[in-house]
């Protein structure tokens, strides 16, 4: 690349740094509270416009005339890394401070400027080091080929001493530049593992929550005397948003973590315990220093086998990060809105164990809003409403004050009040509305319900239409997708944006029942007392919802473009997503709602042509299985085009689909996918009873392998009792371990499903019998940490915990080596053996002490383990769970 060419690139980047800067000080007149940080960004932004037009102009000039630089020369890579930089900050500016109601808040959090500040500091000192004939020549090339023309100039450098400074500046720039590739590195490193951890957008939530809060409210909760009192040392049900921003102010900076969950109603696919735990490790880990051995030993290993974190391995990670934090934060909002079965109860578990921990502060909050909130929000919209010219102030306070007498605590209720009064055209309508508010939410429901049916029609149909899929919808679902979902007429097989109604037009025709996630894009309820209404009454609201839902997921993936079956490569199918916006909804839900609308005609007839199209069920099937995250095997062209109409009707629990499929008897029963997934492998693993047992009665083959294991052994994984009571009373013996050398007992582990263990074990598992390296069933329980199957086998006394493996280990010695101490706490409790030696004369507490684990050290030595003269010699070596040397104790 010549210097011609590079000026115009240059060019290009200045006119970016000028439309940067034009964002950043739109901020200046709106945001009162980061003035400071906005002027230092100002400023940095302008110096850098400085240097690059000192850089245009020198090469312009004859010094470098004729002067190459290589594509990856130094120089070219920090222009491009400055031009990602700005373009993201660019967009991240103009993006929120187009937004009315958001361009009094500044977009960045203070990491986030601190962190701006100096990368564009260090770009702009990377460029003004450019601008002498030498540095420009030596920034030409690659970096490789920069530190080899350094050495060979260092070692001329020396003999001249009269160079020697220019030696050192030069040395300094390259040594800066090695070290900003180094911290480059390890920071893609870290945000690889970090992202493996869990990839749920904590920040994004809390950014979401944050933004609506109009300013001033919330200060209440701050000024108790409770909060400041104890610095959040007490559990205290508090206001949300408001709490997570005060710790952050208060501890970031110390180094303690200030984790936080949001649930919501709308999201209870994505709030399983698995992505709950994943979420606060992930958050715990991101402010220490160094990624803790514990999670980078596990990402390290997951990376050579393949292997994803089980819960138990979660939960361990949480209680060992956590003792080597002085002190960490969890807040977590509406606990109520998390299903109880699935989540609730075994998160509530968790963060009881977790609770014992010393550095662990926990706070639970609440949605109650204060009169002093309700007022600010009151006048707030008011003020957006500009109805000066038809109402005086005196009307105002009279509006304001008989909104918030009859809001009860409430925030939805005066929202749709003042809703239904701003509504009306003049100040007497307006006075009228005023005297006749409903007392109550479902009053005012049904108010808006009427207001909404008496729009003109085409409004009306869309309004209603809207509140139907949000209600209905399985998952939060974004604004982009909904436009297009209630735009999708029967049986076509294309659609035009021009039929996607606009955000705005929704939010208006659903009259305040719905907002939107400024930044997540996604469309929801006001309050989740809407969606009880609205369930309450869909037998006349939405009386064929499900068939409605059902209808549109299936019209949409028989469109043409999906014909053309799925794509190659991860590229194409990240760009079918982009261009499809509704895709991965319908292509992860049709059969979810077809299984409640199968007896509906017309999703019948939809369902067997979708089915029948095997080019659009497979690319359905790969978008489904790419969504939720799976590796490549299991979205890869071959593996879909395999999957058949029964595989799909026994992964959705389609029972009449599949009934009929099967009685057409034109697939094969017994279909294996690439993977090695048949039918009743994909039934059982769905906890779908009624379709195992017409596929057994059938004559489906039991003994048949996917690359985990039978029927019996996925239904064991995911936990289906009543799924593994069919399969044994079909024939399946309960010691099966074909190719895998795994008794399907051992599967329920994996997620420490106590129901399913216990349901082998009454049908006759024999848990004491030992594998090839002498463990039993108890020392795999120990060893992962299971604290809900453990707690079962002490209560009922089904095992001898004082077994021992091979190498004379214990239970209670696997519970030190790879387990959680409250699995070591109650085998303790039960009588274990605090100084059982193993085979090699290593005690539990010979083991803790060469992990270093303090906390179980401290246990065992409160149960009476002996603290003998081995643990004080440094020539002592422990062994490890096979029986290899692994250490000396310390």
């Amino acid at each position: 690349m010549d210097p011609l060419s590079l000026t115009l690139g240059i060019g290009s980047l200045a006119a970016l740094v000028a439309q940067t800067v034009v964002a950043a000080r739109g901020y200046l007149s709106g945001v009162k509270n980061a003035r400071e940080s906005i002027a230092t960004l100002v400023i940095e932004l302008e110096a850098l416009q400085s240097n690059l037009s000192s850089l245009q102009e020198f090469l312009r000039s004859d010094s470098v005339k004729g002067q190459a630089f290589e594509r990856n020369s130094v120089l070219c890579s920090c222009t491009s890394a400055c031009e990602r930089k700005l373009k993201v900050l660019c967009e991240k500016l103009s993006e929120v401070g187009d937004q009315r109601t958001s361009r009094y808040l500044w977009p960045l959090n203070e990491k986030e400027h601190m962190k701006t500040v100096q990368e564009l500091r260090a770009f702009g000192q990377r460029i003004q080091f450019a601008l002498s004939v030498d540095s420009c020549s030596l920034l030409s090339q690659t970096s490789n080929d920069v530190i080899k023309t350094l050495e060979q100039q260092v070692e001329g450098f020396r003999a001249l001493q009269t160079l020697e400074n220019g030696t050192a500046q030069i040395l300094d720039t390259l040594r800066d530049q090695t070290l900003l590739l180094q911290d480059e590195r390890s920071a893609k490193r870290r945000d690889t593992i970090l992202d493996w951890v869990s990839k749920l957008e904590h920040d994004q939530k809390h950014q979401t929550v944050r933004s609506p809060r109009v300013e001033g409210t919330g200060g209440w909760l701050l000024e108790r005397r409770e909060y400041n009192a104890s610095h959040v040392e007490q559990e205290l049900m508090v206001n949300r948003s408001t709490v997570i921003d005060d710790l952050r102010n208060l501890f970031l900076s110390y180094g303690f973590p200030v984790a936080f969950l949001y649930f919501d109603y709308q999201d209870q696919d994505r709030q399983t315990l698995l992505n709950l735990l994943s979420s606060i490790l992930r958050q715990i880990v991101a402010v220490m220093p160094e990624i803790p051995k514990p999670v980078a030993d596990a990402y390290e290993k997951s990376q050579r086998s393949g292997s994803y974190l089980l819960i138990h391995e979660l939960e361990k990670m949480i209680l060992e990060t956590v003792e080597t934090i002085p002190r960490v934060y969890i807040v977590i909002d509406a606990l109520d809105e998390c299903e109880e079965s699935r989540c609730r109860r075994p998160f509530l578990q968790f963060i009881s164990n977790l609770s014992k921990a010393h550095a662990v502060r926990l706070f639970v909050t609440s949605r109650q809003s204060s009169r002093y909130d309700l007022k600010q929000y009151i006048y707030q919209e008011l003020d957006r409403a500009a109805i000066d010219d038809i109402i005086d102030e005196e009307f105002t306070t009279k509006i304001v004050e008989t909104v918030l007498t009859r809001a009860q605590g409430m925030f939805l209720l005066p929202i749709l009040q003042l809703r239904t009064i701003l509504n009306e055209p003049t100040a007497g309508d307006m006075e009228d509305s005023l005297t006749s508010l409903s007392h109550s939410l479902l009053g005012a429901f049904e108010e808006t319900i009427t207001r909404i049916q008496s729009l003109p029609e085409r409004r009306k149909l869309l309004g209603m239409k809207t509140l139907m899929w949000i209600c209905h919808a399985k998952r939060p679902i974004k604004v982009t997708d909904l436009s297009v979902a209630v735009s999708v007429k029967l049986d076509q097989t294309t659609i035009s944006a021009k039929h996607c109604p606009s955000a705005k037009m929704m939010i208006e025709c659903c009259q305040g029942l719905v907002t939107i996630d400024p930044e997540s894009n996604i469309i929801r309820f006001a309050h989740y007392a809407v969606q009880e209404y609205l369930i309450e009454h869909t037998r006349t609201l939405f009386p064929r919802a499900e068939a409605n839902l059902a209808e549109t997921c299936l019209t949409y993936l028989l469109f043409d473009t999906f014909k053309q079956g799925p794509c190659l490569d991860r590229d194409a199918i990240k760009l079918r997503i982009i261009s499809s916006k509704f895709l991965t909804y319908a292509g992860g839900y049709w059969g979810v709602h077809v299984k409640s609308s199968e007896a509906d005609q017309v999703v019948q007839r939809l369902t067997f042509t979708f089915l029948g199209c095997h080019a659009a069920a497979a690319s359905a099937n790969q978008i489904m299985q790419y969504d939720k995250g799976y590796r490549q095997e299991y979205w890869d062209p071959e593996e879909c085009y395999s999957t058949t109409g029964l595989h799909a009707a026994s992964h959705f629990g389609l029972e009449n689909t599949l009934k009929k499929l099967l009685d057409e008897d034109t697939l094969l029963i017994d279909a294996k996918t690439k993977m090695g997934s048949t039918p009743l492998i994909k039934a059982a693993s769905r906890g779908h009873v009624s379709l195992v047992r017409m596929l057994l009665q059938k004559g489906a083959d039991k003994y048949l392998t996917n690359l985990y294991g039978t029927a019996l052994h996925c239904a064991a994984e995911a936990g289906y009792s009543n799924t593994i009571n069919e399969l044994v009373h079909h024939g399946m013996s309960v010691d099966v371990c074909e190719q895998y050398d795994r008794i399907p007992i051992t599967c329920t582990l994996d997620n420490d499903h106590a129901a399913a263990f216990e349901t082998f074990v009454g049908l006759g598992a024999d848990i004491n019998v030992c594998d090839e390296s002498g463990l039993t069933v108890v020392h795999k329980v120990a060893k992962c940490g299971c604290i809900n199957i453990m707690d079962l086998i002490l209560q009922r006394g089904w095992a001898n915990i004082e077994s021992e493996s091979d190498h004379g280990l214990r239970a209670i010695h696997y519970a030190v080596i790879r387990g959680n101490t409250v699995v070591l706490s109650n085998l303790l409790k039960a009588g274990a053996d605090v100084n059982a030696p193993d085979s090699f004369g290593n005690t539990p507490l010979h083991y803790a002490n060469m992990y270093s684990n303090t906390e179980k050290i401290s246990l065992l030595i409160e149960h009476g383990a002996k603290v003998d003269s081995k643990m004080n010699s440094l020539g002592t070596w422990c062994y490890d769970a096979e029986g290899s040397r692994a250490g000396r104790i310390m």
